[in-house]
């Protein structure tokens, strides 16, 4: 019996630990018509379609985003690049789905950067961000999920990327 309970204790966490929704109230596994819906019901700006994937233009974080859903057997990664007037601009975005992340995942599991363009004595971490000197990376990594999100200025770019596979692809 104490077996039973047990198995039974572990498959709901299991369960309730691997079940995550989706960026933009969508839904791991939904098919391509799904995310359509959703997006079409939002009024999102439809980009491109292919046999795996579909992008959208949306209005998020009040930047312009560009958001590509791919597939394998159902919604698998949510890629979203940010795509606003200047770096600077970006940056607000990049603390937003930080502290975003952040409040659903505790602090991130990995974190790296790289300067470019400047000695890295000379000015703040901070400061090298908002100038455009420093690319910064971070990763969360939940059962089952993992979240990647990055400024990158030597690219003029934020991304995050939420998948359910287990590497980070292209981060």
């Amino acid at each position: 019996m104490k077996k039973l309970i047990l198995l039974t204790v572990v498959l709901v966490l299991a369960l309730t630990t691997s079940i995550q929704a989706a960026p933009r109230g969508m839904e791991w596994g939904w098919s391509m018509a799904d995310v359509e819906s959703v997006e079409r019901d939002n009024g999102s700006t439809h980009v491109e379609t292919d046999e795996n994937s579909i992008m959208y233009m949306v209005h998020d974080h009040q930047e312009t985003v560009g958001v590509l859903y791919m597939f394998n057997d159902g919604l698998e990664t949510v890629l979203k690049l940010v795509r606003g007037d200047s770096f600077q601009n970006k940056l607000y975005v990049f603390i937003d789905l930080v502290e975003d992340a952040n409040s659903k995942f505790g602090e991130p599991d990995e974190t790296d950067y790289e300067w470019v363009g400047t000695p890295k004595s000379d000015i703040t971490a901070g400061e090298a961000m908002a100038r455009g000197y420093l690319d910064l990376g971070l990763i969360w990594r939940t059962e089952g999920h993992q979240v990647g999100i990055g400024a990158f200025a030597s690219d003029d770019e934020v991304m995050a990327i939420y998948t359910q596979t287990d590497e980070l692809e292209g981060f």
